[in-house]
């Protein structure tokens, strides 16, 4: 997805040089966390129930799907992820 930026200088008023950005478009990516079983579950409450809404880089780009894949107690990091998708 390509995307002009523009700003003003909240001083002068003047305008500052339009930016052009890249963005992926129907990427996928998976990330995981292992560590601590109860933060791990502080964190994941938290994504289920985020203060404000997720997005990708710009707020015009949330994700299609939910984001995350649940809790696996116990399992290795690596073998998980790798079992997925």
């Amino acid at each position: 997805m390509r995307d002009f930026q523009t700003a003003h200088h909240d001083d002068t008023g003047k305008s500052m040089p339009v930016s052009e950005r890249f963005y992926l478009a129907d990427a996928v990516f998976v990330a995981g966390l292992g560590g601590d079983e109860d933060l791990l579950v502080q964190l994941l409450a938290a994504v289920r129930n985020p203060v404000f809404l997720p997005f990708l880089g710009r707020r015009s780009c949330p994700p299609s799907r939910n984001i995350d894949l649940g809790l696996h107690p116990g399992a290795e990091l690596a073998a998980t992820l790798a079992a997925h998708e």
